[in-house]
């Protein structure tokens, strides 16, 4: 964590893995980040509920590698019920793929316009998200819509130059923050 602490931009992937045993994220964020110029996995991270505590104000994912074709993989995440990556504008090469995270509202394609974020030509095609008993999607509805921030949100009507403004960036291949 406090190699990361102050950290705008990581050269490379990030991966959180098998963190089964993590008690407690409450007190780890990275405020600073805006920028991963890989991939973003998070595998089997548990006791995390939303993403936006970890990295709230990240912007952009370059993707210049990629896992399997994907820049953005959240799976088998126990405890997470929502992304929550809300300053999130760009994903510039590579799909997005959120499977067996059993808690998880309103992380699909009907709820945040990953076709907009993704800017690879086929992403609406490639990018991955697992499908939902009709008794959890009933659940998550209800839950989601009195806990999440997302519930608040009308995404079809939310067009990205009307995102809250993200932290100064002085690099000049800045993109999304």
């Amino acid at each position: 964590q406090r190699s990361l602490a102050h950290c705008c931009v990581i050269e490379g992937d990030l991966q959180l893995l098998l963190l089964e045993k993590h008690d407690s994220w409450d007190k780890v964020k990275f405020p600073r980040l805006v920028e991963i110029t890989g991939f973003l996995l998070v595998y089997r991270v548990y006791n995390i509920q939303s993403l936006g505590s970890l990295f709230p104000n990240l912007a952009t994912i370059r993707g210049l590698t990629t896992h399997q074709g994907y820049s953005l993989v959240l799976y088998d995440n126990r405890d997470l019920q929502e992304v929550g990556l809300y300053r999130l504008a760009s994903i510039l090469n590579g799909y997005v793929r959120i499977q067996n995270n059993i808690q998880l509202c309103f992380g699909d394609d009907k709820t945040i316009n990953w076709n907009r974020i993704c800017k690879a030509e086929d992403s609406g095609k490639r990018n991955h998200f697992s499908a939902k008993s009709r008794l959890l999607t009933l659940w998550c509805s209800q839950r989601c819509r009195d806990a999440s921030k997302f519930a608040r949100l009308n995404f079809s009507e939310i067009c990205v130059h009307e995102l809250p403004p993200p932290l100064e960036c002085s690099r000049d291949k800045c993109s999304g923050g």
